[in-house]
């Protein structure tokens, strides 16, 4: 019997065939295929063959059964026009379709080519939504032109399987189902009433995106003003060197003393911000073979003060030697692996600290700034100008990042940054780098049409809840850091490069007529 269905943009699954045959990229993880697995071994009549092409004549009449008007989605389980399901077959399911004008069925194929050759000669019934699924832009061209070319517009969907699923219900390209947009893991499961939809999406994520650039860049200028990156360099260093090398000095200050590092430093008492780890081991090795009379590494250790508890130090080199077995380039091998392992703690630290100072930040922007999510929401979905704007400026942030060979940094990388620089000349230019991103995220944005700022108060209650809880959704947002927006809007905006019908596409020469598909 149908069974009802918990995906979003149908109501009840209908299989009058189970089973299939993988044909493209997007077949690699088939949720059919390990869901017929499991009904197999839980003795599910139809699929005691797993997930071979099976055809189920018995299960035709379902939906007749049913009065209650329904959305099927048919063949959850296989795809009706696989090439071992005939003619004659597919000609019964469409005649059960027809007598049941009541529901509403929605059928998928990863096979386009064969809609073109089943639908010369038939019409699909009113009551028939036909569409493709694509993986990629490359099926999405040519699926998406299949469909347009075989289906009428009324009976047309489309789903876009991007390691997850953007869903699309549509009557020609005017959308007629709205679903919901929502995150798994990380694939993005993203539904859309139309492209019109996309667009203010991109307009949001866009914004995040800039002011996100604008947080990070300030976020960088305040450590570098307060050294947090050398501060959390030594501090890292004082977990992993912990101990003296000599009854009044302590290993780290010695290692600090090195001409490797004062090299990396600006003056005596300055500390760099990074020391490869190719370092770090040739400077801890030459520091314990410094000393007189040492022909071995025991012995190089063992002329360290204190015993291997009470000098931690000297307990971890002396195991490190240990492992080593008098190999002086396995054991700086080893101190560079442990340095490694200290150093990601580090990039911990320094990326909670990032994370808090961003999140502080974002407020700050956001309220001296009044970006209210719902407001510039209401602005792209009532003007599209701004949207079409917006558009394009999020395509000059993907193509900047291109040209920079790099994505934006963000509060999350890592604690490596310059070495052997001026810092008041580092805190410098972040300040002024970050008063750029500011400008040019206050100009990109009034360009468009989206004014920033405050221009009069909420005048009741319920205009305070709203503009509130629109505030902190730009505080949470633009605190993710511009890497986060920029994979989301590189995303989106292949979606709509695929997805976009020829007629919704503006021309290439200003001024240029539009055409129809």
């Amino acid at each position: 019997m149908a069974q009802t269905s918990s995906i979003e943009w149908t109501e009840a699954t209908w299989n009058p065939t189970v089973g299939c045959t993988k044909i493209s990229p997007g077949c690699k993880h088939c949720y059919a295929e390990a869901m017929s697995k499991r009904l197999q071994a839980m003795g599910t009549p139809g699929y005691e063959n797993g997930f071979k092409l099976v055809v189920l004549p018995d299960r035709l009449d379902e939906p007749l059964r049913r009065k209650k008007p329904t959305v099927y989605f048919v063949n959850s389980m296989s795809d009706l026009f696989h090439k071992n399901v005939l003619d004659d077959y597919v000609d019964r399911v469409f005649d059960v379709i027809s007598r049941c004008p009541q529901h509403t069925f929605q059928i998928l194929t990863k096979r386009a080519e064969r809609l073109s050759t089943y639908f010369r000669h038939r019409f699909p019934p009113k009551n028939a939504w036909i569409g493709v699924s694509v993986e990629n832009r490359e099926c999405a061209l040519q699926r998406i032109d299949a469909l347009r070319q075989s289906i009428p517009s009324l009976h047309r969907m489309t789903v876009l399987d991007r390691e997850g699923y953007l869903v699309t219900t549509s009557s020609g390209w005017n959308f007629q189902r709205s679903v919901s947009a929502y995150l798994w893991d990380h694939r993005q499961w993203l539904a859309t009433t139309d492209i019109e939809s996309l667009d203010v999406m991109i307009g949001i994520i866009t914004v995040y995106l800039i002011f996100a650039l604008a947080c990070t860049a300030i976020v960088e200028a305040i450590s570098a003003w307060f050294d947090v990156r050398s501060k959390n360099l030594e501090a890292a260093l004082e977990e992993f060197l912990h101990g003296n090398i000599t009854e009044e000095k302590s290993f780290v200050e010695a290692f600090f003393d090195h001409p490797i590092v004062q090299s990396l430093s600006k003056g005596a008492d300055g500390r760099p911000s990074y020391i490869n780890p190719e370092n770090v081991g040739r400077v801890v090795a030459d520091l314990i073979y410094a000393k007189e009379g040492v022909s071995s590494l025991k012995q190089a250790v063992g002329k360290l003060p204190g015993t291997l508890q009470s000098n931690r130090i000297k307990g971890l080199l002396d195991s490190l030697q240990n492992d080593a077995k008098e190999d002086i380039a396995a054991f700086r091998k080893l101190i560079e692996n442990h340095y490694d392992a200290v150093m990601d703690r580090a990039s911990g630290w320094y990326k909670r600290y990032a994370q808090k100072t961003a999140l502080f930040i974002s407020a700050a922007l956001v309220v001296i700034a009044n970006v209210d999510t719902i407001s510039i929401t209401s602005s792209l979905s009532s003007n599209p100008n701004v949207k079409a704007k917006m558009v394009e400026i999020a395509q000059r942030q993907l193509d900047a990042a291109k040209e920079a060979a790099i994505k934006p940094d963000g509060p999350a990388a890592n604690t490596g940054s310059t070495t052997g620089t001026d810092p008041v000349k580092e805190a410098n230019d972040r300040s002024e780098k970050a008063a750029e991103t500011l400008a040019k995220a206050n100009a990109d944005l009034s360009s468009a049409g989206i004014k920033l700022g405050w221009k009069a108060f909420p005048a009741g209650c319920s205009d305070w809840v709203s503009k509130i809880i629109g505030l902190l959704i730009s505080i949470l947002a633009i605190s993710l850091g511009a890497p986060f927006w920029f994979d989301m809007l590189s995303r989106v905006m292949q979606v709509r490069a695929a997805g976009v019908s020829p007629r919704d596409k503006k021309p290439s020469v200003p001024g240029e007529a539009k055409t129809g598909s």
